[in-house]
């Protein structure tokens, strides 16, 4: 409709074409296992992170430190999703101290993953409903491993993020306590037809 710029992927099937005509026409076949067009801006949007507080008017006395940045604790990222079909999305978790367990919900359908796992600093755990498989990966050094067979708390839901505003939760070692990882979640649009 010229107001969306999207892309779909697909393989060829088959290539058909007769060149004892007059006029030679062609025939391509291409299967498109995701039906959906997916908009070219990929978004990646923090749920934890550090919020810098420093300000340099002063002198800094030891005896009386300054806190120059602080965790954010904020427990609810809210994502509006624009496009007219559910998005797949990622979840990312850069483990910066060791933790035991980790927490992600979508607050408005109560879909949820949670894995309980000794994590130690260092660990990068990706869930990812994106392409045409369900992704649950640990990171751990040069060794990555599947986390579906390890020990998991209550069912893995198959995440996604519907059309309107979404509200995504998380928990790690049973609070929101954003010192122990730093979390983003990645989606892109998607499209029913341009």
């Amino acid at each position: 409709n010229g107001n969306i710029n999207a892309y779909i992927e697909g393989y060829v099937e088959s290539v058909e074409y007769n060149i004892f005509q007059r006029t030679e026409e062609m025939q391509i076949s291409i299967i498109c296992p995701d039906p959906y067009f997916h908009g070219l801006t990929q978004y990646v949007i923090p749920m934890t992170g550090t919020t810098p507080l420093f300000n340099f008017e002063f002198a800094i006395d030891a005896d009386d430190p300054v806190e120059l940045s602080t965790y954010d604790n904020n427990a609810v990222t809210t994502i509006t999703n624009d496009s007219q079909a559910d998005s797949g999305l990622t979840f990312v978790a850069k483990f910066v101290s060791s933790a035991s367990s980790i927490s992600f919900e979508n607050l408005d359908t109560y879909e949820s993953v949670t894995l309980a796992y000794s994590f130690l600093a260092g660990d990068m755990l990706m869930y990812s409903t994106m392409g045409d498989d369900v992704v649950f990966t640990l990171e751990r050094g040069a060794s990555i491993a599947n986390m579906f067979p390890n020990t998991y708390l209550g069912d893995v839901d198959i995440m996604t993020i519907h059309p309107g505003e979404n509200n995504f939760g998380y928990s790690i070692d049973g609070t929101n306590n954003s010192s122990k990882a730093d979390l983003v979640l990645i989606y892109r649009s998607c499209y029913q037809g341009v």
